[in-house]
């Protein structure tokens, strides 16, 4: 830092989020300070009173060097998986719902013809659904670009909230 607009700067950053919320000192008579925390241990209110310099360097503590990387990940790769449970709920909602048209198609044809599109013809066994293709055209597949398609607009919304790395 070779100026103090550069140390103000580097300072300020980090006194965006402050070791100590200014709400929680108490007193400030020019000489002394009272502050207060909650001791994690037995979560008791404690007050402190220190001398300025004391509190000063106690604070100063807390800023870390230059370069230092305070963020190690986020955006998509943050711990905080909040946006992330947002997006698979979008999704898992829409394979729900495909599910769900699923019985439906499955409750006309066994009404309509009587007999159970999902049971074996030769062993009579009940067979797992996995895909529809018509004229060489995957229906998941097509469902699967849809729902990319309909939530594009939600997903370039959660990169720009949360700083996501393209």
């Amino acid at each position: 830092m070779k100026t103090a607009k550069q140390a103000a700067k580097y300072v300020g950053r980090y006194t965006s989020r402050p070791a100590i919320a200014e709400s929680r000192i108490l007193k400030y008579d020019g000489k002394k300070v009272v502050f207060y925390y909650e001791r994690h241990e037995d979560r008791v209110r404690v007050e402190e009173e220190l001398d300025v310099l004391n509190f000063i360097g106690k604070i100063i503590r807390h800023i870390p060097e230059k370069n230092f990387k305070m963020i190690r990940y986020y955006g998509i790769y943050a711990k905080n998986t909040k946006h992330k449970n947002k997006f698979f709920k979008l999704i898992d909602e829409k394979v729900a719902e495909f599910k769900k048209k699923m019985k439906i198609w499955q409750t006309r044809i066994l009404l309509t013809f009587g007999v159970n599109p999902l049971n074996c013809p030769s062993c009579g066994r009940k067979m797992r659904f996995n895909d529809i293709v018509y004229y060489g055209v995957s229906v998941k597949e097509k469902l699967k670009e849809q729902i990319f398609i309909s939530n594009e607009k939600k997903i370039e919304q959660l990169i720009h909230d949360y700083g996501v790395i393209k």
